[in-house]
């Protein structure tokens, strides 16, 4: 809780959202969102919306998600979870507000609109803290700029081979060790932010019990891991190593081969 302001960070498949579900369930009430392409300012901050009226249409007032979870925070604790915050634009979902982040400052802006119930001018709750997650393999998205980075804390969240073994499945833990090594091996820096996270590795339907998750497994490596290193491959995506990781997945597809046989 030092910083109020974190960005949980990493390839796909490490289990981000989770951990952020769970540090938000754990410091008390929070609400989560997922930012997208279509995600405004308006939906995020404050903005006019249409409705009805006698007489045709009016505007309202509407608060978004940032002043409703602020507005939670002035009496307890809360946590704004925001999944895959890269993928909108966030200079302008933020807008203004963005220097209501700064680090270790307590400032205020004043809202273009004003809703009902809340004052003109807009500052942070100490009780609010803001958690996103973002994944570094996803390269159709632009960077974060200078601007954010600066505001926020990041936390970057790597494959864990402790999750994958605890399940006790042979040809997951095989798969994920020829994995790790392929990428930590052959792979650049910015390569290796595709490696594949260990849910990849992992029963689907943990609460099936023992019996049939290796079948369950092996169902994922095939039908979630291959296609997803086939595409590294395809679209060119592993610099220096897409021979290498072209071997991989022919390997992990070997595996699976031999294991249903």
């Amino acid at each position: 809780r030092q910083r109020r302001f974190v960005i949980l960070e990493g390839p796909p498949g490490t289990g981000k959202t989770r951990l952020a579900y769970k540090v938000a369930d754990e410091i008390g009430a929070s609400t989560k969102i997922q930012f997208h392409p279509a995600r405004t300012y308006e939906d995020f901050v404050v903005g006019l919306f249409p409705k009805p009226v006698d007489q045709g249409l009016a505007f309202e007032v509407r608060p978004g998600d940032l002043l409703q979870a602020n507005r939670t925070a002035a009496q307890r604790e809360h946590v704004l979870v925001i999944d895959e915050i890269n993928r909108a634009d966030l200079s302008r979902v933020l807008g203004e507000s963005i220097i209501l982040f700064e680090v270790g400052e307590a400032r205020d802006v004043k809202l273009p609109y004003t809703p009902e119930g809340y004052g003109e001018r807009f500052r942070l709750s100490p009780n609010l803290y803001v958690l996103g997650t973002r994944n570094t393999a996803d390269r159709t998205i632009a960077r974060m700029d200078l601007a954010i980075r600066r505001r926020f804390a990041f936390r970057e969240v790597w494959p864990d081979r402790r999750a994958v073994a605890d399940e006790g499945v042979e040809i997951a833990q095989q798969c994920f060790d020829d994995s790790i090594f392929t990428f930590c091996e052959y792979a650049d820096n910015e390569t290796l932010r595709l490696v594949p996270g260990h849910a990849y590795f992992l029963d689907p339907r943990p609460e099936l019990g023992f019996d049939g998750r290796a079948e369950r497994v092996a169902l994922r490596l095939k039908l979630e891991l291959l296609p997803l290193l086939r595409d590294y491959v395809s679209e060119r995506l592993c610099a220096g190593a897409d021979q290498e990781i072209s071997g991989l997945a022919d390997r992990i597809e070997t595996r699976l081969l031999e294991n249903a046989a």
